[in-house]
């Protein structure tokens, strides 16, 4: 294993190339935006991909940091992966209030269309993913209002799941 593939993994997700930086490699990008040559965010999109690091480091069995590399983009786009058995699901990171408990957990959402741009089959993969098994709220187990693959509780701010 040379230097640069201990820097990154590239594996074909959906038909299209994803690039999976290493963890010191995610440690670099959050110190420093570029990433073999192109940046993984600009300012404006500064603290939505330093979010995304800090999540996937607190959730190293569970998930990884994809990017990907759309013609025509100046910088990389980032894509939240999930650990499914032996494959990697995208999904979208986001926070739901439930309407039974009115706790906030953390999912992970796989319907979010955008994470489908630049599959070669989107719509097929689009909707392979909504026939993956949802969870439910982890507080009271009642239906979240989206859809769900993996959910966490987050107990203030400092604490983890």
């Amino acid at each position: 294993m040379n230097d640069a593939d201990a820097r990154f993994e590239e594996r074909s997700i959906d038909g299209q190339v994803v690039t999976i930086p290493s963890a010191p490699s995610l440690q670099e990008i959050g110190r420093h935006p570029d990433f073999l040559g192109a940046p993984v965010y600009l300012e404006g999109t500064r603290r939505l991909v330093t979010d995304l690091l800090t999540f996937v480091t607190k959730h190293p069995d569970t998930f990884r940091l994809g990017i990907t590399r759309s013609k025509g983009l100046r910088s990389w786009t980032v894509l939240p992966l999930l650990l499914v058995g032996d494959r990697l699901q995208r999904v979208h990171i986001e926070h739901v209030t439930c309407g039974q408990c009115d706790r906030r957990p953390t999912i992970a959402n796989p319907s979010e269309p955008s994470l489908y741009f630049g599959v070669p089959d989107r719509m097929a993969v689009n909707r392979a993913a909504l026939k993956l098994p949802r969870v439910n709220c982890p507080n009271c187990g009642a239906p979240l209002p989206e859809m769900a693959v993996w959910a966490e509780l987050n107990e203030g701010a400092g604490a983890h799941g």
